[in-house]
């Protein structure tokens, strides 16, 4: 089943997920509890989910296995609303106040590079405001709206099964009924399948019970870009996977500091690591079979403390082409 096991024929997946309760995804702890919810599913908590799902159906046998050597890869999931996917806005859009519209110029971004200068401000009326890593409609161009809800939580002394004094926690959650996208890689054998998984903290206390369905997707891969970043990119020269080699030219974009995610062999954080802001335009070139695994990112070996860890998640390309077929052309 694995990529690079030799198990069965690999594929690329349009997923949809829906919340069957509140969940609790939040980018850090605050001192009062976890709050800020993400607008979006990390595609390391979504792998997680996934490869949790078939661990306990038989279908996965070995999380260390699995933690070597992937069989399941996955995207960022972003919201899906009204009919339409959200998608991250490149540094090339900018949203005119006053009028209430966009001004999408990616398609012509290699041009307004290669020239060093832009002017917009004809076109608002008004300086504009940069909307790059917002995530907008496909369709209307519209900036997501998140539903969320605030609660209060108590901690329980388990000897005495009573509260505690002082500890109160606060959560803020996803609305139930929220539904997201992602592209999810993985075996043949998840065409078609329905999964009930869990998504962020609190899935003993009934959050983050999610339904995902799969179904595939149909790429169009080039081997020269720009490409979109649909996650955060790690900006190195080359990232290799398997028989797969990307090689980048150009990165535009903004770097931010980025915690990894969860270890969930070592149960630790994984280390904080520069890159990208999801959106980035990405001039690069690809050898090798690499198909449809830059839908969902190549994965990358951290060195950490005398150790190597495996982070996915990041690194998620898409053609210029396939942003705008999401888009609806």
């Amino acid at each position: 089943m694995a990529l690079g096991r030799g198990g069965g024929d690999m594929r690329l997946y349009e997923v949809r997920i829906t919340l069957k309760s509140p969940a609790v995804i939040t980018g850090k702890r605050t001192r009062s509890g976890f709050v800020k919810p993400l607008d979006h599913v990390p595609g390391s908590m979504l792998r997680g989910a996934i490869v949790t799902a078939l661990y306990r159906q038989g279908a996965i046998k070995s999380f260390e296995e699995e933690a070597r050597n992937p069989s399941i890869l996955a995207s960022p999931a972003y919201p899906l609303a009204g009919g339409e996917r959200f998608l991250p806005a490149t540094p090339f859009m900018w949203k005119c106040e006053e009028k209430g519209t966009i001004i999408d110029l990616t398609r012509h971004a290699l041009e307004i590079l290669e020239k060093g200068e832009i002017n917009i401000s004809d076109q608002c009326g008004s300086p504009p405001r940069p909307i790059y890593g917002t995530l907008i409609g496909s369709k209307t161009l519209k900036e997501f709206d998140l539903r969320s809800f605030r609660a209060t939580s108590v901690g329980i002394d388990k000897a005495r099964r009573a509260g505690v004094k002082g500890m109160l926690y606060d959560y803020e959650a996803i609305a139930e009924g929220t539904q997201f996208w992602a592209f999810v890689y993985g075996p043949e054998s998840l065409d078609g399948q329905e999964l009930e998984i869990f998504l962020g903290r609190g899935s003993s206390r009934g959050f983050g019970m999610a339904t995902i369905r799969f179904a595939p997707f149909s790429a169009s891969y080039q081997d020269v870009g720009p490409y979109i970043a649909l996650s955060q990119i790690v900006p190195l020269k080359e990232i290799t996977w398997n028989k797969c080699t990307l090689r980048v030219s150009r990165i535009t974009g903004r770097t931010m500091e980025l915690q990894a995610g969860w270890d969930y062999l070592k149960n630790t954080f994984r280390p904080t690591i520069q890159a990208a802001k999801r959106g980035s335009i990405v001039e690069a070139n690809v050898e090798g079979e690499c198909g449809a695994l830059l839908h969902v990112g190549l994965p990358l070996r951290l060195e950490t403390y005398g150790d190597s860890i495996l982070a996915t998640g990041l690194n998620a390309l898409i053609p210029l082409k396939t942003y705008y077929d999401l888009r609806g052309g």
